[in-house]
Order: C-alpha cells, then structure tokens, then sequence
C-alpha cells in the first residue's frame, strides 16, 4: 500500500484534516503545517520569504492541501462597493471577469465599522498567504492539491489577475450536504470552493434545507472547520483516481 505524504497547509487551528486522517496513519502521513504552536503542528510562516527553505525540512509531499484565511476576500465585511479590504470593480462570475479589485484609500473608512490599519493588515496577509501558495505549489508539484475558500470569495479573482495563476478546476460543495448527526457535525449550506488539478465530485445541493443556519461562531477556527465527510470523500477520490491510472509498481498506466 502505497503511503501518502500529505501537507495540509493553514490546517493549525481545527486540525480538520490531520483529525480526520488520523486514524488511517498507515494510510496517510500528514503534517499540519502553520504558526499556531502546538505539538501537532509544523510551526511555518507561510508568509515568509524563506518558505520554502522551511519546508523542505518535510517528507516531500504527494498531497498539498490549503484553506488560506478567508477574512480579507469573503463578504462577511462588506462595505459599499466591496468589502472592508477591497473595492470590487467585478461582476457575479469572478473567474470571467475582466474587471479588478481595487485597494481603498483611508478616507472610505471614515463613518464605517472597520478599522483602516486593521483592514490593511488583513489585506496584505491574505495576498501574502496566497503568493506564497502558488509559490509552494509551483515548487514542490504535488500529485493532488487544493485550495478552499469561500465560492464567492475575492481570492479566486485574485489569483487570476495578479498571481497570474489559471490553473485547476473549480469543485463546488455545499457544507450541509457533509452532516454527520452521528458526530453531532452539524453545517450550514456555505458553499465553498476547492480549486484543484482535477476535477472532484463534491456534493452540492442548495435546494435541500439546512438543518443550520448560517454559522455566527466567533471563534475563526470553528467557524472554517471543514466536514470531516467531505474531507474523506476528497481524499478518498484522490487515492482511487491514482490506483486507477498507475499499476502495482507506481508507474503510470499508458
């Protein structure tokens, strides 16, 4: 059986992919990769310069997963026009839109609920934490990757136009289609994208009614918990799709 190494990058507050893999370690070997400082976490700034130098202190990995912060891209801050980081010249289908996002001044802060250097902060960390992403997985070409965010987030703009990254599928799930009452793991509809080399058959339904309403946790950490169904239901695919083109060597079927 083949072993995978996985690196589940910004997966140091829930854990929800090390917890939920970890009962199949022969299985996979995951590191959780990010600043929070526990003893089942590889402490890495993923903002630094020299990430990649960190990183290769690692197995070398045939997954990379990431759920970069949200914070700075979701609408849960709108403003007029856009959010509390961006103006957003776009239209409702991000990934055709010629348009961009444009930075706000300081002056459009004032009467608002937002903070102008806090706004800021979240802003740069989150272009940050998604170039040293691409830069990751431009490094290391892992066999199968993700990013999840938000569907609508203004990340996936972001990528596009200023990363110049165009690259993967965009899979759709909606959060409630992964309840598990068994677990007491209850969501909401939330549709989220995971933006991958392949394309993955996620559950997405909006028509069924969630048994939650829409998640008010305060605690980020909860509030971006992944469904533990939904990761194994990725990871599941990914190791099916590769015993299905490699043979019992590892080498690719032709």
């Amino acid at each position: 059986m083949k072993k995978w190494v996985v690196w589940a990058l910004f997966d140091d507050g829930e854990q929800s992919v090390r917890n939920t893999l970890k009962e199949r370690e022969r299985e996979f070997e995951v590191y959780s990769i990010g600043i929070q400082k526990k003893d089942t976490v590889f402490y890495c700034d993923l903002c630094s310069l020299d990430v990649i130098k960190q990183l290769k202190n690692l197995p070398h990995p045939d997954i990379i997963v990431a759920s970069p912060m949200c914070e700075s891209w979701s609408m849960g801050s709108n403003m007029e026009n856009g959010n509390a980081c961006w103006i957003d010249d776009t239209n409702t289908n991000l990934f055709n839109s010629d348009d961009c996002l444009r930075i706000r001044n300081r002056d459009s802060y004032q009467g608002s609920r937002f903070n102008y250097l806090r706004s800021l902060h979240k802003r740069t960390l989150g272009e940050l934490c998604v170039a040293h992403l691409v830069e990751i997985l431009e490094h290391f070409k892992p066999t199968f990757w993700y990013i999840e965010n938000p569907q609508y987030s203004r990340m996936w703009l972001y990528l596009k136009k200023y990363v110049n990254f165009y690259e993967g599928f965009r899979n759709i799930a909606h959060y409630h289609c992964y309840d598990d009452e068994t677990k007491n793991e209850i969501y909401s509809r939330k549709p989220t994208c995971f933006l991958s080399n392949i394309l993955i058959p996620l559950k997405a339904n909006y028509q069924i009614k969630a048994k939650k309403q829409i998640n008010v946790e305060p605690n980020y950490d909860i509030r971006s918990k992944i469904p533990t169904k939904l990761i194994q239901d990725i990871f599941d695919y990914f190791v099916a799709l590769w015993y299905e083109t490699h043979n019992q060597k590892g080498q690719p079927i032709l």
